[in-house]
């Protein structure tokens, strides 16, 4: 079924009515409703309540006419851009991209072909010597398989001195930001890689510094610097020196280009548990939360007071390791905060709607462990009549039409390194899990309107209509959970 005509029509035979019956009910001509369903019109709001009325539609089938509303409109690469987005957040599918990138080096008089990781071996080799320093600053360069090869570079140097730096143009075509987020993802994981990004400055003007990689690389003995860029031939090129006047030349552009960006990053360690960025964003707007399970607004209150009473010295050795001054706060005071942000973000859940997409996995693993993909050491888990408690309450706002919350389940293999949480407001947060340190989260925060819809129309529209479970086929799956787990 590939449109909104075939779809209505598939409705229409399930129920026994004709196409006569449903243009009386909505009180317009054949002729327009055969235009509306062939995307020729667009329907306004009381036509379309009327048409789901007369239908009886279930409100995942009222999501699958707004998706085949979209695509009969010809809305531009509305499913290619929508493909892109599952790509993005399929971990798997991310990992398989990571081609090898082929460069043509330049040192000197010397002109050779090499693969990224052997342009970067005089790099981690000087990472083994002593006053090893290095700093790498990125324009655009989101070729996906440059991405993962990255990646790699990066891994080998956690525990040094490494600043990273990615100017990100967001732009007006869909499916490019998309693709950008995709190349931008694996690399939010490492502490030391900072993303900056804009939405109005167009870097096709800027032409050869509009994807550029400067590197530069120290030790105790000598300063080492590299240029690389895409070139006319579909590789890069690399050019290696000593010369930090030429370094000089292209560095001062990065940095004039680097006024027009501002960072993702807001806040970026493990003491985000009491951030109230979140808190704000729940506030005033509704919000779609992408994750393998539910966000941490969704433990009942009382649970939270109930498992906190369990903190040992196990969790107070992690409170060291990661929430700076701890020693001054103590534990009484840390539980106390917790419980007033998590009972604010728990009311504020309340006020705005909210939907969660999360996966049979990430639910399960909930149910088995008491724990959640983002959760953090210093939290003590939820025992099995918590999670029961739980559980319970994410059925109810299923079975429930009036609730202002909405819990999906895709099939999607969802990356449990990261989460997203979008506003309709405009806000993306990407929430992902560093690689350093167990338990710590890099949060970014990206104010772009355009790529905030994208999220909102891929959850409530797309993904429903292609990926997910009914809301009675949820019901059965929590209600086997409680099962299985915790009765």
């Amino acid at each position: 079924m590939k449109n909104l005509y075939d779809y209505i029509k598939a409705k229409l035979k399930d129920k026994g009515l004709r196409i006569e019956d449903l243009y009386q009910a909505c009180n317009v001509s054949r002729t327009t409703m055969y235009r509306l369903m062939k995307g020729l019109s667009q329907p306004d709001h009381g036509i379309l309540e009327k048409m789901i009325a007369f239908l009886g539609l279930t409100p995942l089938e009222q999501q699958e006419v707004y998706y085949y509303l979209r695509l009969s409109a010809g809305i531009e690469n509305y499913d290619r851009t929508m493909e892109s987005v599952a790509h993005m957040l399929t971990a798997s599918e991310r990992a398989a991209s990571g081609d090898d990138h082929l460069i043509e080096f330049f040192r000197g008089n010397d002109r050779l072909i090499r693969d990224f990781d052997e342009i970067f071996q005089e790099v981690l080799q000087a990472a083994e010597q002593e006053g090893f320093y290095c700093e790498i600053k990125i324009v655009n360069f989101l070729d996906s398989s440059f991405a993962m090869q990255l990646r790699k570079i990066l891994e080998a140097l956690i525990g040094k001195a490494v600043s990273v730096e990615h100017l990100v143009n967001f732009w007006d075509d869909e499916s490019q930001n998309i693709e950008a987020l995709c190349a931008v993802l694996p690399l939010l994981a490492y502490r030391f890689y900072t993303v900056y990004y804009s939405g109005y400055i167009n870097l096709e003007a800027a032409d050869y510094f509009s994807n550029l990689m400067l590197v530069k690389f120290s030790d105790s003995k000598s300063d080492s610097y590299m240029v690389l860029s895409p070139s006319q031939t579909g590789n890069s090129i690399c050019y290696s020196f000593q010369d930090k006047h030429l370094y000089r030349l292209f560095f001062k552009q990065y940095e004039g280009l680097k006024k027009h960006f501002q960072s993702a990053l807001i806040q970026a360690r493990s003491a985000d548990f009491l951030n109230e960025f979140s808190l704000n964003i729940e506030l005033h707007s509704d919000i779609v939360l992408i994750k393998p399970n539910p966000c941490y607004n969704r433990i009942p209150y009382d649970c939270y007071i109930s498992a906190l009473k369990r903190i040992n010295g196990e969790h107070i050795s992690a409170l060291d390791a990661c929430v700076p001054g701890f020693h001054q706060i103590g534990v009484e005071r840390f539980t106390a905060s917790i419980l007033e942000i998590m009972q604010k973000r728990i009311e504020a859940s309340q006020i705005n709607h909210q939907v969660d997409i999360c996966t049979r996995e990430g639910l399960e693993q909930l149910a088995a462990t008491g724990r959640l993909s983002d959760d953090y050491p210093f939290f003590p888990g939820l025992n099995r009549q918590e999670v029961k408690t739980m559980l319970l309450k994410l059925k109810a706002a299923v079975e429930s039409p009036t609730e202002n919350y909405q819990l999906r389940i895709t099939d999607l293999n969802l990356d449990p390194g990261c989460y997203f949480l979008v506003s309709k407001g405009g806000v993306v947060e990407i929430g992902s899990l560093s690689k350093e340190l167990y338990g710590d989260i890099s949060n970014n925060y990206i104010e772009h309107p355009l790529l905030s819809k994208i999220f909102i129309e891929f959850a409530t529209s797309y993904l429903p209509s292609h990926h997910c479970l009914s809301d009675d086929e949820t019901a059965e799956f929590l209600s086997d959970l409680i099962k299985r787990y915790c009765d």
